[in-house]
């Protein structure tokens, strides 16, 4: 599971954003080389990310083992680093082969496409976990076949903008997720009560009829060439990803149903795919958002929205992919306090967030998620080695718990990002400047809902007294000298301390907290906008049910 997840973190590179760049013709042009062109710079690029990525992991193993070591008087078993099982499927999966060797891969990927004979080499694969449960399989194409499906999703996307409906928010550099939960609040927050159908597609990317698909590049008239119709289909067409080959297993063959999750160019198809949805759904004049397949539609009128989820199953069947229905909630009515004539609920789940008339949260599964973080960071520094007997006693003074400082100042990136205490507490009380926020909070920025966000402060800073507690039952017999006071804190006190040494500079113990991060953050996208923040959302990835 450790090296999956280490798998998904370095596949799925931070920060990259399509360039707009990329138009390219027919091979029968071969004076256009936009798609071609600069290709090794590309592949350098890529690799180099991916190397960064594993690299900046690799620093965090090596300093939790020495943390670790200076916590205990024992010998602790360290932690390794470990690379993705994927790079030993091919060569040009390992991204410090690829840029070796960038000049020969990239003059050989250069000669296939002048000569409109690329295709993809075979993908591996890594699962990832589903929220519902099971694993979901994303194939891994190799770098330099992931330097044209970004070159290729960059072209179409920047070409067919305009062609893809305004409430389409998957995988755009012009929208973000946080767009389209900013519109649904916008839009129910001026009613009382509304019609909302909540519908999910089982298995969408394995399942969609291709034939539909590519047929759909001509009805929606999509700006394409045949240079990269022929490179979508030559991905269409890469078999399913083989996890953990061994030397004699032959690669199944071309994928005919479906199409592969973990390649930029999937993303732009897969919006391409739901587009009559939109069309339909727009000429009916209900109220909708949708991200890939999941979508959300609203309407005051009952018999409209009963009209849109008749779209939406005439839509399942063209596209191949059927309605999840034991997923699929249906029809009800959205009310502030669960009063109305039939089904009614007070809030709706959606992209990581429950959105209610009146209020934006986080899903129950997230504070959840939350707060298993945290108690991983307050058995690691301030537990784990008092229940073993392993304490290292010279962390600890009369004056103050090195243990504990560090854990506050972990716990403090996990939700400020690199913001210090002194510093967010100034950014609550003055004009807050154009910066990038970072930390859990930026994955909700628009989370209004206080009472959950002071319950979650409430939370980490009982756990948290706790574990002070059970860690002075552990020390103290063993110590011969006065605890430090940070033990014996209550909560109130905890959450203002700030350690005063006559012999050296004070140290900020303030207890983190979201409350306080949260407003700093809606301050600033009130006076900034949305782009202070990342457009990602946790616990939403490729979803095939």
């Amino acid at each position: 599971m450790v090296t999956q997840l280490i798998a998904c973190m370095m596949h799925i590179l931070p920060g990259w954003k399509p360039d707009g760049s990329g138009h390219s013709r027919a091979q029968s042009h071969p004076e256009d080389k936009s798609m071609w062109g600069n290709i090794e710079s590309d592949i350098y690029t890529l690799a180099t990310a991916k190397i960064k990525s594993f690299e900046a992991y690799a620093k965090w193993v090596s300093d939790e083992n020495g943390r670790r070591q200076k916590r205990t008087i024992g010998k602790p078993s360290p932690i390794s680093a470990i690379r993705p099982e994927y790079w030993a499927h091919a060569p040009g999966h390992d991204p410090y082969h690829v840029r070796a060797r960038q000049s020969t891969i990239a003059h050989s990927l250069t000669a296939k496409l002048r000569a409109g004979s690329y295709r993809p080499h075979s993908p591996s694969g890594y699962f990832v976990p589903k929220l519902g449960g099971g694993e979901r399989l994303v194939s891994c194409f190799e770098i330099a076949d992931e330097v044209v499906s970004r070159r290729l999703f960059t072209s179409l996307m920047s070409k067919n903008r305009a062609r893809l409906s305004a409430r389409a928010y998957a995988y755009r550099n012009d929208l973000t997720p946080h767009d389209a939960l900013e519109y649904i609040a916008s839009e129910f927050s001026r009613k009382q009560r509304i019609f909302v159908a909540e519908y999910d597609f089982r298995k969408f990317f394995d399942t969609i009829d291709q034939g539909n698909l590519l047929r759909l590049f001509d009805d929606l008239k999509l700006r394409v060439t045949s240079a990269e119709r022929s490179i979508v289909e030559a991905f269409l067409s890469a078999p399913q990803p083989i996890v953990n080959p061994l030397p004699s297993l032959v690669h199944p063959g071309p994928r005919t149903r479906g199409i592969p999750q973990g390649t930029s160019v999937s993303l732009f198809l897969a919006n391409v795919v739901v587009t009559p949805l939109d069309r339909r759904l727009e000429s009916l004049g209900v109220g909708f958002v949708r991200y890939a397949d999941d979508t959300l539609i609203w309407s005051h009128d009952y018999s409209s929205i009963c009209r849109a989820v008749d779209e939406l199953h005439a839509i399942s069947k063209e596209i191949g992919a059927e309605i999840n229905l034991s997923k699929s909630p249906g029809i009800h009515i959205l009310t502030a306090e669960n009063q109305a004539e039939m089904n009614s609920v007070t809030s709706v789940d959606y992209l990581g967030h429950t959105i209610r008339l009146t209020k934006l949260s986080m899903k129950s599964a997230t504070e959840r998620k939350i707060l298993q973080r945290v108690d991983s960071l307050i058995y690691s520094n301030l537990l784990r080695e008092p229940l073993n007997g392993t304490q290292n006693l010279a962390r600890v003074s009369t004056e103050i718990d090195f243990d504990y400082v560090t854990f506050i100042w972990q716990l403090r990136r996990y939700l400020y990002g690199n913001l210090s205490e002194s510093k967010l507490r100034k950014l609550e009380s003055s004009t807050v400047p154009l910066m990038n926020f970072h930390g859990v909070m930026s994955y909700f920025p628009l989370v209004d809902d206080d009472e959950q966000l002071s319950n979650l402060d409430l939370a980490i800073i009982s756990r948290t007294a706790l574990a002070l507690k059970k860690r002075s039952a552990l020390l103290s017999p063993r110590l011969g000298y006065s605890a430090p006071p940070i033990w014996s804190l209550p909560k109130s006190e905890l959450r203002y301390h700030v350690h005063k040494s006559p012999s050296s500079s004070n140290i900020d113990l303030r207890f983190p907290t979201l409350s306080i991060m949260s407003k700093v953050i809606r301050k600033a996208i009130n006076t900034h906008g949305l782009g202070v923040v990342s457009g990602k959302v946790i616990g939403y990835n490729y979803k095939s049910n």
